[in-house]
């Protein structure tokens, strides 16, 4: 069965229509009347597609609003969508201007981005239409599967530890770690892969640079501490915007500690 779309009861009062409405009627006054429908058959589009955000073909180089909106693929796609009849471009400068669309640059998979379009409050109302969405009970369930699973790195840190003290290596600079602290790095680091939902880290995952903002997490955050930002990473690791990346996350940590603690 296909998901139903959610839509506010409150649409046409939402500010960024309203705002839309005012920006098309400085264009011509029956546009403006129409913002509305144009805006909520955009909404619609973005239900069909059922994606958080939309990539652009070129990286806008100064202001979105300036940007060539006239060579963007989707610029026709969202205007046929919403049945626009003026010229191509305006409604997409229109929209990100009053807010209801708004540029965004995108995190991928190695260290690359892309740049991308965004519904504001789409997804807050439409998170269900991801095939990856998992109800809130189902994410609480499998949090607490992985947080058991989790729980049992301490052993594959203790091997990996005795793997590199037969190699001769400690991966943690001039620092000089105690036995005790190069486990917890160790098992912190395999556990932020597996929250991000990544493979576990190879030998040459750890690097120094990455076991020495470990370090740093160890000696300097309390075990509720790091267990606040794992769990902030299990809950978001899916958003659209969240960097999947452990060595970032150790590099970041107190900033994202921050974030978990609103």
């Amino acid at each position: 069965m296909i998901p139903a779309l959610h839509v506010p009861l409150n649409f046409e009062r939402l500010e960024s229509v309203r705002l839309l409405g005012r920006k098309l009627g400085s264009i011509n006054p029956d546009q403006g009347a129409l913002a509305p429908l144009y805006a909520l058959r955009v909404w619609m589009d973005w239900g069909v597609k059922g994606q958080q955000h939309r990539p652009l073909q070129n990286k806008p180089t100064g202001a979105a609003i300036d940007h060539d909106w006239q060579s963007e693929n989707i610029t026709f796609v969202l205007e046929d969508a919403a049945r626009w009849k003026g010229e191509s471009g305006a409604l997409m400068r229109a929209m990100i201007d009053a807010g209801f669309i708004r540029v965004v640059v995108v995190p991928m998979p190695e260290e690359y981005a892309t740049v991308a379009l965004i519904l504001t409050d789409f997804w807050r109302w439409n998170e269900h239409l991801d095939p990856a969405y998992r109800s809130f009970q189902r994410r609480g369930a499998d949090a607490t599967n992985l947080k058991r699973a989790l729980e049992k790195f301490s052993d594959a840190a203790r091997d990996r530890r005795q793997i590199f003290d037969s190699q001769g290596v400690l991966p943690f600079g001039s620092a000089q770690p105690s036995v005790e602290e190069q486990e917890a790095c160790y098992a912190l680091f395999m556990r932020l892969h597996r929250e991000c939902g990544l493979e576990l880290p190879t030998a040459q995952d750890f690097t120094e640079a990455a076991m020495g903002d470990a370090l740093r997490v160890v000696r300097q955050f309390t075990p509720a501490e790091m267990g606040t930002v794992e769990q902030y990473v299990i809950e978001h690791a899916q958003d659209v915007d969240f960097v999947k990346n452990p060595a970032r996350i150790l590099e970041n940590f107190r900033e994202l500690l921050g974030k978990a603690q609103r």
